[in-house]
Parts: structure tokens; sequence; C-alpha cells
């Protein structure tokens, strides 16, 4: 049986970082998160919610969890990284089943922690943004278990372009895009011009068993930070 994995933005927060790129970017080196005006940041947290209806997580050949909320909060820990918590509530497999990671409070919350890095997305570098996230810690997976016997496993890292951006904002805008199992874009390029793949892969176990296989992840969100922030 085919299965539609559905899962409101595995990691959504973290990509608001994305979503400021400046004209005066520098194509010399990775993008930089700073304040406006090129400083350091000092209030560098950041909160996260959904601002589209559709969140999807789909495997190229099995799935199906859906999620009906999100609530996200971060730090920038540097001009090159961020961190975040993403919690999504009212998680479901085939509509009905109840899922949950194992820290969620709820028994249909799904919990993640994940590390941001901005990266110049292909044929972009000086001018376009996009997040590479990463499930932590690094190399580790998300286990979210469903009631009815399955359990699935996530892990991986993947790309989110910018959708809009400002020079210099307090809110930004992203989308995460997939079209069966395979996310666009798969490959960001390094200030070198080398170009990178990422995948995110999920593995199923008990109702439904299969090895893991590429994933991909659509949606779309808007994060708030305490001050305006720019990428140079």
């Amino acid at each position: 049986m085919k299965y539609l994995i559905k899962i409101m933005g595995l990691c959504l927060v973290a990509v608001a970082l994305s979503a400021v790129v400046v004209a005066s970017a520098s194509a010399e080196t990775e993008p930089l998160l700073r304040a406006k005006g090129g400083g350091a940041i000092v209030k560098n947290k950041f909160t996260g919610t959904s601002s589209a209806s559709l969140f999807k997580l789909e495997t190229k050949s099995n799935g199906n969890i859906e999620c009906t909320t999100l609530s996200a909060r971060g730090e920038v820990t540097s001009s090159t990284a961020a961190e975040s918590t993403v919690t999504f509530t009212g998680c479901k497999a085939l509509t009905f089943l109840n899922c949950k990671t194992e820290k969620a409070k709820g028994a249909n919350e799904i919990v993640t922690r994940v590390s941001i890095r901005p990266r110049w997305l292909l044929g972009g570098i000086g001018s376009k943004v996009g997040l590479l996230l990463s499930i932590l810690p690094l190399g580790t997976t998300v286990t979210i278990t469903c009631a009815g016997g399955e359990t699935l496993h996530v892990r991986g890292t993947f790309i989110v372009p910018v959708k809009t951006f400002k020079a210099a904002s307090t809110k930004y805008t992203f989308a995460a895009k997939e079209t069966g199992g395979v996310q666009e874009p798969i490959e960001y390029e390094t200030a070198a011009k080398e170009k990178i793949k990422n995948t995110l892969e999920t593995e199923g176990s008990g109702t439904k068993t299969f090895a893991f296989e590429q994933s991909g992840e659509e949606a779309e969100e808007e994060a708030t930070f305490e001050e305006e922030v720019e990428f140079i």
C-alpha cells in the first residue's frame, strides 16, 4: 500500500533565516547572517509560524502523516549558523492514527531540533540565499511512532530557497518545494562554485516496512526576528 507522508514543515522555522539577501552580498565567501548594517546580531532569538496550509514530506513511494499546527523557537549562534526547535501538533497517519516523537508531550505531537546554515542557491552566488537544514544532533534521525504499529525514521539534509526577502527586516518568508519525493532544489553552490547535493530520507517499519528512500518537503513559513537582520 502506498503511503504519502505529510508533515507540517519538518524543521520549518529555521528556514526563515534564509529569507534576507542584500544586494551587496559577497560572492567570495558563504553568506553571513548579520544585523542591519553588517554588525553582530545582539538580539539573537527568532520565532516561526506557518504561512500556508500545505505542508508535505513525501517519500518516492511510501508515506502518510499530516499535522495541523506549527510553532517554533530558535537562536542565531553565529554569523554562519542558527538552531531551532520546531513543534508540530495534530499529527496523524492515514488521517486518523496519532503520530508522535519520543519527547513530545501530546499523543499527536512531533518535536524536532535542527541546525540552519545559509548557502548560495545554484546560479545565485552573491544574490540568492537558501538554508541548509540538518537534523540535530548531526548524523541522527527523527523517530516518529504512530498508533497501529508504524514507525518512521527521517534523516539527512535539504535546502529551502527564499520566497520573498528584503534588504533588512525582522520578518521573512521561505518556501520548500518537492515533486514526487525529490527536493527542489536538491543542490546548493559553494563560493568556489562547487555543487553540493543534499538528500532527505525516510525509513518505515511495522505496518509498512521500507528501507531509507529519498524524500522531499513542501512547506511555507514566516519567521520573526527580535531585530532587523540581513545577509552579507
